[in-house]
């Protein structure tokens, strides 16, 4: 058989339907606009409709690089199945899952050499499942649509609630490059940019510690 054969044989193979499809935005982060690191989102879906998110924070710190890594795993419908956190400094590594079931949110973690679990319900008559999940890539969305979501926080370890508002379609120039951007709220205290395919251009952030920006740099 040819080389050229053996290739086109390859490429007609049924490819994977769980193989996901991943998408990436490589940023700089700020606080009280001094450089404090870079976050890379990475958004990978499957054929079948399932979700996950990754949130790669990686700091500058007098004894080495740190870094914090967020996966985000959602089925088809936008309900979250399981959260990891693993926070890395030097060769310490600290890692806190979260499991959910339709009510609450299982979390593990290690503390003193010790396994510990607490289970955190969700209020009464309340879904986790995150309706707003696809709305960055929702080319139907009309501006002023609006959904109050439940997110369970990693660093809290407890459930937060917000509203999600599309504000609607502006144009975002960062470092020189005029993007066709979707912005969105997310509560009172941030605004997020989005590029068509879902991917964060711009975010900004209002805490006690001061203002959080993340910019696409690339």
């Amino acid at each position: 058989m040819s080389l050229s054969v053996l290739l086109a044989s390859i490429l007609l193979l049924p490819q994977d339907a769980t193989q996901p499809k991943e998408l990436k935005s490589h940023m700089r982060v700020m606080i009280d606009r001094d450089p404090v690191g870079t976050l890379d989102y990475v958004i990978k879906k499957t054929r079948q409709g399932s979700t996950q998110i990754s949130l790669v924070h990686t700091f500058a710190l007098p004894e080495g690089k740190s870094f914090i890594v967020e996966e985000r795993h959602y089925d088809k419908t936008g309900k979250p199945t399981r959260f990891v956190r693993r926070n890395r400094t030097g060769d310490e590594v600290d890692e806190t899952e979260a499991k959910f079931t339709a009510t609450s949110a299982v979390v593990e973690w290690e503390e003193a050499d010790t396994r510990l679990k607490v289970t955190q319900d969700l209020p009464q008559s309340v879904t986790a499942a995150d309706k707003t999940l696809n709305w960055p890539s929702d080319q139907r969305l009309l501006p002023g649509a609006k959904e109050v979501v439940y997110e369970f926080d990693m660093d809290l370890l407890e459930w937060r609630r917000f509203e999600v508002s599309y504000v609607g379609a502006v144009k975002l120039v960062l470092f020189g490059r005029t993007y066709d951007a979707r912005q969105f709220k997310r509560g009172a205290d941030e605004d997020w940019w989005y590029d068509a395919q879902g991917l964060p251009l711009k975010i900004i952030i209002r805490s006690e510690s001061g203002v959080i920006t993340a910019e696409r740099t690339g």
